[in-house]
């Protein structure tokens, strides 16, 4: 790629994430493209996040007091000049070229206003899942029912949409940011999906979509955001469905990645909050236990 091609920037957030970052760095330079702009933004690290990052010549390193992921990618958003911008966690890393496969097509379709694509998920046992949808219509309804995106650093935006559409610092959808944030935007404009896989998302003991109650919290507030907003009777039945799925994969937790969770005392109080039912929740937990 030569300098003349436009610049992309990538914003990587990092709070206490020192021990994962350099290999996060290293997969934005493999990626083999020059007009490349890389911003980290320490969120208040205590640990070795600030010597890292000032290790990378190529790395412009933005130190901020503590606020939470959504308000460091607003800071990354302030700091940085592309046209077009990525963010990646510190925790996670590209795969070579497939970010600059959607970024290319993004360019070739000035109406989108972001591109999306897929991620594999590293366990922490070091086995690999995808996670891969292959929706490419549809889009606010599709989000309605799961985020099929999940990894934020599958996506690429329009400076300009990043510019209309912040980052959401709200408690209430913590840790479901950019769900609420995707559906912001795909509710109003035009957006890509390739099905292909763009980037790693690291399963660990630090994970905030560990903490499932919260998760489960923010994602009905995410959805709870949007019901006033339903245009006709199939986004109706798909918020329907995407409520009943969000409480299905934080309340009872049947599928691979989340092995070995408890229900607790938080879930009941946000059954009991939601109108959630309990005895069909505890009969598919013990299901899923049964046929794990």
């Amino acid at each position: 790629m030569q300098d003349t091609h436009p610049l992309l920037s990538i914003i990587i957030p990092c709070f206490n994430h020192g021990r994962y970052l350099a290999n996060a760095v290293q997969s934005c330079l493999d990626l083999g493209y020059d007009n490349l702009e890389i911003i980290v933004v320490d969120d208040g690290s205590v640990d070795n996040t600030a010597e890292v990052a000032r290790s990378f010549k190529r790395v412009v390193y933005v130190h901020k007091v503590n606020a939470g992921l959504p308000a460091a990618r607003n800071t990354g958003i302030d700091h940085c000049k592309g046209d077009f911008i990525s963010f990646l966690d510190a925790d996670d890393w590209y795969h070579p070229k497939t970010l600059i496969t959607n970024l290319e097509l993004l360019i070739a379709n000035p109406k989108a206003a972001f591109i999306s694509g897929c991620h594999d998920i590293q366990l922490e046992d070091g086995s690999y899942l995808s996670h891969c949808h292959p929706f490419t219509y549809n889009f606010y309804t599709h989000l309605l029912l799961r985020n099929f995106i999940g990894n934020p650093s599958t996506v690429i935006y329009r400076r300009e949409t990043l510019m209309k559409y912040r980052f959401d610092t709200s408690l209430d959808i913590k840790g479901c940011e950019d769900y609420e944030h995707y559906l912001r935007i795909t509710r109003e404009n035009e957006v890509m999906h390739n099905p292909v896989n763009i980037s790693v998302y690291r399963k660990h003991e630090t994970n905030m979509s560990n903490n499932y109650a919260l998760m489960l919290n923010s994602a009905l507030n995410v959805l709870i955001r949007q019901k006033p907003l339903l245009r006709n009777d199939e986004e109706k039945k798909a918020w329907r469905e995407g409520w009943n799925e969000w409480t299905k994969f934080y309340g009872y937790f049947p599928v691979k990645t989340n092995t070995g969770r408890k229900l607790s005392k938080e879930h009941l109080e946000l059954m009991k909050k939601y109108n959630i039912q309990l005895p069909v929740i505890f009969w598919k937990k013990i299901l899923s236990i049964i046929y794990k």
